[in-house]
């Protein structure tokens, strides 16, 4: 009897591809410490596309940053729309597919050794001197969640014009 692997082969690759063909990815990212109205220390938040920081999706009419990740998702939602033309003009930002995949395979790898990863990391935070634990499956969401999509983010490049005046 002869084996179809070439079907069976085939059909993982398309699989695979359908995977990686995915959307642009949007996510609220801490972008640092900053001093509010009231003088006060506070995290700023902002919104990042294909892991590259958009300030105008998050920015109030004031040009402040929110302090919460609601405020951020809040205002991402109602500015989203009106902005995006704006900012496929102003910035050179990469498509969604070659960032997806670095992604997607680092996220497998975590995902193929996450059996002895999360119980490890379990143990060790289970055993840890601090007061305040997380519960396995919150460690489990945290280490999925960082595994395929990073907190790194890169500042947008913003496109070149060259105005000629004669």
């Amino acid at each position: 009897m002869k084996k179809k692997t070439g079907s069976c082969s085939a059909s993982w690759i398309v699989l695979a591809l359908f995977f990686l063909t995915g959307c642009t990815t949007y996510r609220v990212v801490q972008i640092g410490p900053g001093v509010t109205e009231n003088n006060i220390v506070s995290p700023f938040y902002g919104m990042t596309r294909n892991n590259v920081l958009i300030p105008e999706y998050v920015l109030d009419e004031y040009g402040n940053y929110p302090t919460t990740e609601e405020e951020a998702e809040k205002r991402f939602r109602l500015q989203r729309f009106k902005v995006e033309p704006l900012i496929k003009e102003k910035y050179d930002l990469p498509p969604a597919f070659p960032n997806q995949v670095p992604q997607y395979f680092l996220g497998l790898g975590f995902a193929l050794v996450s059996p002895i990863a999360l119980p490890i990391q379990w143990l060790g935070e289970s055993s840890s001197p601090t007061p305040k634990k997380r519960s396995f499956s919150k460690i489990a969401s945290d280490y999925y969640s960082s595994s395929f999509s990073s907190a790194v983010y890169e500042k947008p490049r913003i496109r070149e014009r060259i105005d000629y005046f004669y």
